[in-house]
């Protein structure tokens, strides 16, 4: 699955966690099943994380929600959180479970 193909518009972030000495960057949350008819978590998992910025400045007002996502080629994945902020990340790669 591509990353920008991710349907996480209206999704919940719950938590954000990295982990140092593993390079492993974890974004858990909520988002609706269309299958399921409810909420369920989700786990978003960047791995050889290089870079993470996580500003939290709520340009637009507060919001834990997501906007969209967008990946620049070779390694740039962004997260626009409903706030107006960007959580940019440089990775190899990501894994995603709901």
């Amino acid at each position: 699955m591509k990353f920008e193909d991710l349907n996480l518009h209206d999704a919940t972030i719950n938590s954000v966690s990295y982990l140092w000495e593993g390079k492993t960057l974890t974004v858990n949350g909520e988002c609706f099943s269309k299958e399921k008819g409810k909420s369920v978590g989700f786990a978003l998992i960047f791995n050889a994380v290089t870079c993470v910025s996580l500003p939290h400045q709520e340009e637009w007002g507060p919001s834990s929600s997501i906007n969209g996502t967008k990946f620049s080629a070779p390694t740039k994945y962004s997260i626009e959180i409903q706030s107006g902020d960007v959580i940019a990340i440089e990775a190899a790669g990501f894994k995603y479970s709901a």
